[in-house]
């Protein structure tokens, strides 16, 4: 018997493969595609913070190709609106002229006899005009023949906002092409302005006035060293709601800029508002008092002169 088995043993040698199975190929395929996606994901997540980065940056080529290489992002509300005229250029006003200026959109701009009319609001998130110094100004043909110009104020966001600038001494043909342009008079030499009273130490004033308010401005060499500010404000004409309105407010600048330098009087149609700030007694306007007609001491004439009457008020 042991002879039998050792005749049945087959010498290692001599044994074969043998397939006992075959993968298909489409199986194999299917774990390398999961592998990629996940690559993938995983590379979209480590470069999407840098492709965000870049979307918000200006100066990037990502940006650049996206918006065109103007540096600029679509107006917030505006976005099928391609055609803005460049503010700082001259243009022809028309009904269909749509101005760009920094951060400033002014449109719908109409000249009717002594008024000015338009359409403003910000290219981006809000714009504060009264923090700023921009002027509209009108031209009769060129720069050669400026008609006047207005100083823009007032606070706009995205939305636009009908607005109605004011003037003085300024009057339009309707049957005439006027032209127009956005000046930051922060950038330029404000026109020289002659203090006809200034005695020989220096000392000058010019005294502007619009409808109900007076303020008067002293100069020592031609620089701000004092305002006198007077509003005399009527109850006719207003609704009681807006007067109240406008004495409560009046009575917390008063309150702000102190009882040694302002003072409130009411009268029997209405009341007076009287307010003296002397910058050689080194009085300082406190922070919660917000007047653009007040300027800072030492403000040059010139300044005060074309902003205020840009504002409609008549100085001399």
């Amino acid at each position: 018997m042991e002879g039998n088995n050792q005749d049945n043993k087959q010498d290692p040698r001599l044994i074969q493969p043998q397939i006992i199975g075959e993968l298909q190929k489409d199986k194999i395929g299917k774990p390398l595609i999961v592998i990629e996606l996940f690559l993938l994901f995983g590379i979209v997540l480590l470069i999407l913070p840098t492709v965000n980065t870049m979307l918000n940056d200006e100066n990037s080529d990502l940006y650049k190709m996206i918006y065109g290489g103007t540096g600029e992002k679509p107006i917030s509300g505006d976005v099928n609106k391609t055609e803005f005229a460049d503010g700082k250029e001259m243009n022809l006003i028309n009904d269909d002229l749509q101005l760009v200026f920094d951060n400033l959109v002014i449109k719908d701009i109409k000249l009717l006899n002594g008024k000015i009319t338009c359409t403003m609001k910000a290219y981006t998130d809000s714009i504060n005009l009264d923090e700023k110094e921009y002027f509209l100004i009108i031209y009769a043909q060129s720069e050669d023949s400026p008609v006047g110009s207005v100083k823009l104020i007032g606070n706009y966001d995205i939305t636009d906002t009908a607005v109605e600038l004011d003037t003085h001494g300024l009057s339009f043909n309707a049957n005439y092409g006027y032209k127009c342009k956005i000046v930051d008079m922060a950038k330029q030499n404000y026109p020289e302005v002659e203090i006809e009273n200034q005695d020989t130490t220096g000392l000058g004033t010019i005294t502007c006035v619009d409808n109900t308010r007076t303020i008067k401005y002293t100069f020592q060499n031609r620089f701000l060293v004092k305002i006198e500010d007077e509003d005399y404000v009527k109850n006719v004409g207003l609704s009681t709601n807006d007067y109240l309105v406008k004495l409560e407010n009046a009575k917390n600048k008063a309150t702000n800029l102190g009882a040694q330098v302002s003072s409130i009087t009411e009268v029997e149609d209405g009341f007076k508002f009287t307010a003296i700030i002397d910058y050689n007694t080194e009085y300082v306007i406190p922070e919660s008092v917000v007047d653009f007609d007040y300027y800072p001491e030492n403000t040059l004439v010139d300044k005060i002169v074309y902003t205020e009457k840009g504002k409609g008020y008549d100085c001399r």
